[in-house]
């Protein structure tokens, strides 16, 4: 019972994860929209300073570098032939 609730917590997780660096990939302006309990960030992050520039830039390779590690971390667990 508790090594389900572990995976469902997991994946819960993982999903989370996963839509967090979508939204940071695809556009900084709506991720910084999200709710806090959705997207957890510092409070410093705002539409002003990461919304455009560089700071927009930053958050897109932030996306990129998690949306790239899960990938590389599920591929690993579930893909690779040992």
């Amino acid at each position: 019972m508790i090594h389900t609730i572990g995976w469902l917590a997991f994946a819960l997780f993982a999903l989370v994860f996963v839509i967090n660096a979508a939204f940071m990939l695809i556009s900084p302006t709506a991720y910084l929209r999200l709710p806090i309990w959705l997207a957890p960030r510092h409070r410093r992050m705002t539409e002003k300073g990461f919304g455009s520039g560089w700071g927009a830039v930053f958050l897109r390779l932030r996306g990129a570098f998690f949306l790239t590690a899960i990938s590389w971390i599920v591929y690993d667990a579930f893909f690779r032939h040992r």
